[in-house]
């Protein structure tokens, strides 16, 4: 009988080990896990990863929320600072005030992928700054594709993020 119960512990016990490594995957295979370990060489190197939109199929906006940059790091910077890739080493590409609002359009890890409009000075001279407000992510596209819009994209820390509603 001891025999038998523990041949059943030992079943249980496999079969609880194989749904917990079951339980370790990722959102995308291409990513590092936080718990990988990088050489320093690799960690430096961080290729730019553009921003893609469309996730939610045809029927919905391009990025299905929207939410506004609210606070910063603990070192006290006063700009967010938007990356070219989900990574802390990737390039930075542009630096965004509190209250700029953005379009979060995919996330990968503790990173969203953002469209925000450029500042207004940033306007052509004779371009109509309305125009550069619409980053045409509030409307349906046919499937999930690199944005490639008339605004800018990158990439932010998500809890530098607070989400403010839908863009459906």
């Amino acid at each position: 009988m001891i025999e038998r119960r523990s041949s059943r512990t030992v079943a249980f016990l496999c079969g609880f080990a194989l749904l917990l490594a079951a339980c370790d995957y990722q959102n995308d295979p291409g990513e590092p896990r936080t718990y990988d370990m990088q050489s320093a060489e690799e960690a430096a190197v961080v290729d730019e990863r553009p921003v893609q939109i469309g996730f939610d199929g045809r029927r919905f906006a391009a990025c299905a929320s929207y939410g506004e940059v609210t606070s910063f790091n603990p070192r006290g910077e006063d700009t967010l600072t938007v990356r070219a890739a989900p990574a802390g080493s990737a390039a930075e590409v542009d630096q965004l005030a509190a209250g700029t609002g953005v379009a979060m359009c995919q996330k990968v890890g503790g990173w969203i992928g953002i469209v925000y409009p450029p500042p207004p000075a940033a306007a052509e001279e004779g371009e109509e700054i309305e125009e550069l407000l619409d980053c045409g992510t509030g409307s349906p596209v046919p499937s999930a594709t690199v944005y490639e819009g008339p605004c800018r994209s990158g990439w932010v820390r998500e809890e530098y993020i607070r989400l403010m509603g839908s863009q459906s």
